[in-house]
């Protein structure tokens, strides 16, 4: 190899010389190079014929929730040669893309990689430019190789492109309902046979979604809710808010009107029992208070003696035992997390709770499903608990649900997002997410999945595992986030989920029906 007058000349058959430019990519026989213009000699033998494009065209989706970058994207020119070397150069935007080169080996053309930076972050839409090559005989490029330039058509869609997990079967939902509105609350009524969701977007509203007639009573809600929880018939609902919660008859025809009440704290979580509402403070990280409001009085009192002056750490939620004599909690966002027991007895100055006798020992990870027969507390991290009425023999570890694994050692990263027990006591199901990829300010939300997994009852062994797939809308392929999940009375399961979208005025949300497993 020898420069002439800055032009490499590369002396093989069939191999192309360069000269780099400021724009231009270039490269010469079996090297690479990017960016700029090539070009080179060509012996007086040559002829180039056969010129042609590997694809028509490049197109190259990108979720508008990319964190990372994709692989480059791969096309050839390619050609035949019966002579000496030839000149060539390529140009392209390299504000549009980043494109290298490198040599054929099955033929004497050109292999082009095409990548596309992350920053600056696209906003949605259609990006285009061309690839343009063209070929010489000469340095001067005053003997073209007809054709030529040699122009690919190159587009980046910038958009709603999520792809479903790999190596997971997709769930296949008996019917899927869509909602325009957002859901911060939902629980199913057996009375009603009926979804109860609160929304605070576009408007504070409590809906019944009726699963007999597809119809949706709503109920407008004076203030955003924060929470929601139904009594044990179904037929009243609680609505927490910031330093209020409403309490509604859900009946369609009852006279009884809407009743708020004062609480001093921002309501995280709550759950009715009888004729009290327990609320729970909504701070992630830190210990938070918990009140007892009695809704005949409209006395609300605070309920921490038994935590030593604080209260359950995180916004966890919390489960009432079907007797209705006590509920469960769970701390989340603490390590050592644990389980908590409060007794319904009494009042809020005299009340008792305890945790587990494991610290340490066991995850919870802050959400838990009680059993409809009540013997067994099921909690986020797969961990099982016994439940009796007897202090002494509650929370007695009875076992644990093998959540998907991610290391060589067994340790799991999936926590449940949602859990539920069926009406006949038999299974268990939980939506479960890998805890990391899916923290709002921390994770890799373009990773972020959710699995519907059944496990069975008495062995605790899983009995299927299915992945949400991207919810299809036109063009849109948007990913979709398990929130919660529910049985219906004949065992078949409701699921909720929060559809992945970017600065739409109107949220979009999923109601999926799914067979009994």
């Amino acid at each position: 190899m020898k420069k002439l007058g800055g032009i490499q000349r590369w002396r093989s058959t069939g191999a192309a010389l360069c000269i780099s430019g400021a724009v231009l990519g270039c490269g010469g026989g079996g090297g690479s190079g990017g960016g700029g213009s090539s070009s080179g000699t060509v012996e007086a033998t040559a002829k180039i014929s056969a010129v042609a494009w590997s694809a028509s065209a490049l197109n190259v989706e990108r979720d508008v929730f990319a964190t990372e970058s994709s692989l480059p994207s791969k096309v050839a020119l390619s050609l035949r040669n019966t002579g000496g070397s030839y000149w060539y150069k390529y140009s392209y935007d390299k504000a549009f893309a980043d494109v290298s080169h490198s040599h054929r080996t099955a033929d004497e053309g050109l292999d082009f990689s095409v990548g596309f930076p992350l920053f600056p972050a696209r906003a949605v839409g259609s990006y285009s430019d061309t690839l343009s090559v063209l070929l010489c005989y000469d340095a001067n490029c005053n003997r073209e190789v007809p054709g030529g330039p040699f122009n690919l058509p190159m587009r980046l869609d910038v958009g709603y492109f999520a792809v479903a997990e790999a190596d997971v079967e997709p769930l296949q939902p008996a019917q899927t309902t869509v909602l325009t509105h957002d859901v911060l609350g939902a629980a199913y009524s057996a009375a009603l046979d009926a979804v109860v969701t609160v929304s605070a977007r576009p408007t504070a509203t409590l809906r019944l979604h009726d699963l007999r007639s597809g119809q949706v009573r709503t109920v407008p809600l004076a203030v955003p809710p924060t929470s929601l929880s139904l009594s044990a018939d179904g037929l009243r609902a609680a609505v927490g808010h910031d330093a209020a919660v409403t309490l509604l008859d859900l009946q369609a025809d009852s006279p009884e009107p809407a009743r708020r009440f004062d609480v001093p704290l921002a309501v995280g979580s709550l759950v009715l029992a009888g004729d009290r509402v327990v609320a729970m403070g909504s701070v992630s990280n830190n210990s938070n208070p918990i009140y007892w409001l009695d809704t005949k009085t409209g006395l609300a009192s605070r309920f921490d003696a038994a935590f030593g002056g604080f209260g359950i750490y995180g916004t966890a939620a919390s489960a009432l035992h079907p007797s209705g004599d006590r509920l469960y909690m769970a701390d989340l966002g603490v390590s050592p997390d644990d389980v908590w027991r409060m007794d319904l007895s009494g009042d809020a100055a005299t009340g008792k709770a305890r945790n587990s006798r494991y610290h340490g020992e066991h995850r919870f990870c802050g959400r838990l499903a009680v059993a409809p027969n009540g013997l067994r507390i099921y909690t986020a991290c797969g961990t099982v608990l016994s439940s009796s009425p007897n202090w002494t023999d509650d929370l007695v570890y009875a076992g644990s649900m093998k959540l998907s694994a991610t290391d060589t050692w067994g340790n799991s990263d999936y926590r449940a997002a949602a859990l539920n027990v069926a009406p006949d006591n038999a299974s268990i199901a939980l939506l479960e997410e890998h805890w990391q990829n899916c923290r709002p300010l921390t994770g890799h939300l373009s990773k972020c999945y959710t699995r519907l997994a059944v496990y069975d009852a008495t062995t605790l062994e899983r009995r299927s595992l299915k992945g949400l797939a991207p919810y299809v809308r036109n063009r849109d392929r948007l990913q979709q986030w398990g929130r919660h999940l529910m049985h219906r009375s004949d065992g078949s399961l409701l699921l909720l989920a929060e559809v992945r979208t970017q600065n739409e005025a109107t949220p979009t949300w999923l109601l999926h029906r799914v067979s009994k497993p």
